[in-house]
Parts: structure tokens; sequence; C-alpha cells
């Protein structure tokens, strides 16, 4: 499970999520999050349009940040989260 040993896990537990009138969107956003958790990389939205490279993104201000339309992170151990 993407959340076990994690804060996350509790998170999931409690149900709390599940009971969110925007349950589906919440739960995407929350398994795109802890799928770069843990593995790292770049999420875009698909009605972005790539203007430059990301070639150098994780070298910039952006890394390991949340922007409106592209989330990037390194790869991160789920115990530090």
């Amino acid at each position: 499970m993407y959340t076990e040993n994690t804060i996350a896990e509790d998170w999931i537990r409690s149900e709390e999520l599940f009971s969110s009138k925007y349950m589906y969107s919440h739960l995407s956003d929350f398994l795109r999050y802890m799928t770069l958790w843990r593995f790292g990389g770049i999420f875009i939205d698909t009605d972005t349009v790539v203007m430059k490279s990301f070639e150098n993104v994780s070298d910039s201000r952006m890394s390991n940040t949340l922007e409106v339309r592209l989330w990037d992170f390194q790869t991160k151990d789920l115990d530090t989260l």
C-alpha cells in the first residue's frame, strides 16, 4: 500500500477522504501525489501545452514543488513523508 508507514496511512484509514463530496477528485490527486513521492517524475495535465524542455526542471526552483499544472518530485523514501 502506498501509504503504509506514513502519516497518510492514518488519513486513509479514517475514511475522511471517502466521505468527501469531491472524493474522486481528491483521491486521484492523492494517488498522483503519492506516486510522484514514491517514484519521482513529473505530472502535467493532458490539456497542458509544453513550450520548453523538461530537461532542467529538476535543477530549477520548481523541483519538489506543486504548481497548478506541473508537479515535479525526486524519488523519496515513504518513511520520511
